[in-house]
């Protein structure tokens, strides 16, 4: 604000000055005084046009994990898992799964991963199964374990 001020001033001490040495009735003093009631103003910048607002969009999972189950054998160190990979998508689909197995507070502990359908491609409405024995026997407090797909490209 201040040197939009300074720049007014000193524009309206430079016509003053321009009228008052110009002798009158002659041509300098009919533009001298067109030049003085001409409105000088710095260019605005127009402002900043606001992003429109991003559409929401939701998208539906395209693979979920069922029927997936956990049995610790008897002694204690070996833990098979098997599940099915629901397929979603609308084409077919193939990849593997991490298995992540967390201690009581939600901490890792360690991952293996698996191949669902035996690397092999299942279509859109179809279930890749997926299995593993796992040895745990140094894995102490494995209490909750969970399962992501990855699909291979």
């Amino acid at each position: 604000m201040t040197g939009k001020f300074t720049i007014c001033l000193c524009l309206t001490v430079f016509c003053a000055v321009l009228f008052t040495t110009a002798g009158s009735g002659s041509a300098a003093t009919r533009d001298n005084m067109l030049f003085r009631n001409q409105k000088f103003q710095l260019p605005k910048t127009p402002p900043p046009t606001p992003a429109p607002p991003a559409a929401a969009t939701f998208t539906a999972p395209q693979y979920e994990v069922v029927d997936l189950q956990a049995e610790l054998f008897e002694d204690g160190t070996l833990l098979y898992i098997v599940g099915k990979i629901q397929n979603s998508a609308q084409r077919s689909t193939r990849g593997y799964v991490v298995i992540y197995f967390q201690d009581s507070g939600s901490g890792l502990i360690g991952t293996v991963e698996t191949d669902v359908n035996k690397s092999q491609p299942f279509q859109h409405g179809q279930a890749g199964v997926f299995e593993v024995a796992v040895n745990i026997s140094g894995e102490n407090g494995v209490s909750n374990i969970s399962v992501e797909y990855v699909e291979k490209k």
